[in-house]
């Protein structure tokens, strides 16, 4: 890497020395000048080759987010000198999302070309939601003259993405399986949504590191849901259809019929999207998740009423209602009947 002027240095002091590989060498060949901001680290970028700004915030020392916008002015190759491996998850230009297919069809086998991570863009949109990964050496890209280049890049060591797993709980997919074969995100207006929203307008306030870890956190957050939608998330468990759904739902709600699991709660117990659960648990049981709850639970006040000796009050609290006029609600609109009226019957 060449020397670093010492203006440069100072201000590169916001950033771990172990994450300067992933944009140092293309600051100092586009002749960046670095100034002070209140977050992070900052430089333009106006020399003979391009024009424009980059920014840069540490999440951690294994994450960092960088934020550039570029036009060129003339043609000249890039070279990128990335010191370790690293996933992205990005909001990048169509041209910075040719550039990441170029990429990966320069890092294919001798003799042949690997196929790129990505098809085509959406020509409606100006920044596509991607993630990929990024391998350690040197790579070089031709930029030609009058494009625009506008990015912002979750950079994350592997160290990163497997402490975001672990925060995201034991049913979260595996980021980094499903990041290293390359996505298109495009489909998830909320991690677009959050993508957009990390940019530097935000450096200046209170709580700025703060404010951009947020972002960073709801952004792997939202790419989780996005893959438990779409069953890109790895690793599942062995369920062989409707009817294994069904059955393990089922099984969950009865081991709960005073707390039933939310949605939520059991899409991440089978590691599936709540809509691809609803469907295959309606398409064998002809009922929504939420309707055999609730029958599930007159099933249960029907045997009690019938068998135990339980108040009409014990037996509300012991299926998880606080008041004992919302279970005889709940069991009139379903039975037809209250349930002194229904035990009365049963023991006639």
């Amino acid at each position: 890497m060449p020397d670093i002027p010492a203006e440069m240095q100072e201000q590169l002091e916001a950033v771990p020395e172990g994450l300067w590989s992933i944009f140092l060498p293309q600051l100092l060949q586009l002749g960046a000048h670095t100034f002070p901001v209140p977050c992070g680290v900052a430089a333009r970028l106006d020399g003979a080759v391009a024009t424009g700004w980059f920014w840069a915030i540490a999440i951690d020392d294994d994450c960092l987010v960088t934020t550039m916008h570029m036009a060129t002015r003339r043609a000249f190759v890039l070279h990128e000198q990335p010191a370790m491996d690293y996933l992205v998850l990005g909001l990048l230009s169509n041209s910075d999302a040719d550039l990441i297919n170029d990429m990966r069809e320069a890092q294919g086998a001798p003799g042949g070309q690997a196929e790129p991570f990505f098809g085509e863009f959406t020509p409606t949109l100006a920044r596509n939601v991607l993630a990929f990964p990024m391998v350690h050496g040197d790579r070089y890209f031709e930029m030609p003259a009058g494009s625009l280049y506008d990015s912002c890049n979750i950079c994350m060591l592997p160290s990163f993405v497997e402490r975001m797993r672990e925060t995201l709980g034991p049913a979260a997919p595996d980021l980094a399986a499903a990041m290293s074969a390359g996505l298109e995100l495009n489909e998830c207006e909320r991690l677009r949504a959050t993508m957009h929203a990390i940019d530097p307008t935000a450096a200046s306030r209170a709580g700025a590191a703060l404010h951009y870890r947020a972002l960073v956190y709801e952004a792997l957050a939202e790419l989780a849901s996005s893959l438990r939608e779409s069953g890109r998330g790895g690793e599942r468990l062995d369920l062989n259809g409707s009817r294994d759904v069904a059955d393990a739902v089922n099984a969950a709600l009865l081991a709960s019929l005073a707390h039933p699991p939310t949605l939520d709660e059991l899409a991440d117990r089978l590691f599936m999207g709540k809509t691809r659960l609803c469907q295959a648990f309606r398409a064998e049981t002809g009922v929504s998740i939420g309707e055999r709850a609730t029958e599930l639970r007159v099933s249960e006040a029907k045997r009690r009423l019938t068998h135990g000796g339980e108040s009409i009050a014990e037996i509300a609290r012991s299926l998880g209602f606080a008041h004992p006029s919302s279970f005889t609600a709940m069991f009139s609109r379903e039975v037809g009947m209250s349930p002194s009226a229904w035990r009365a019957g049963q023991r006639g």
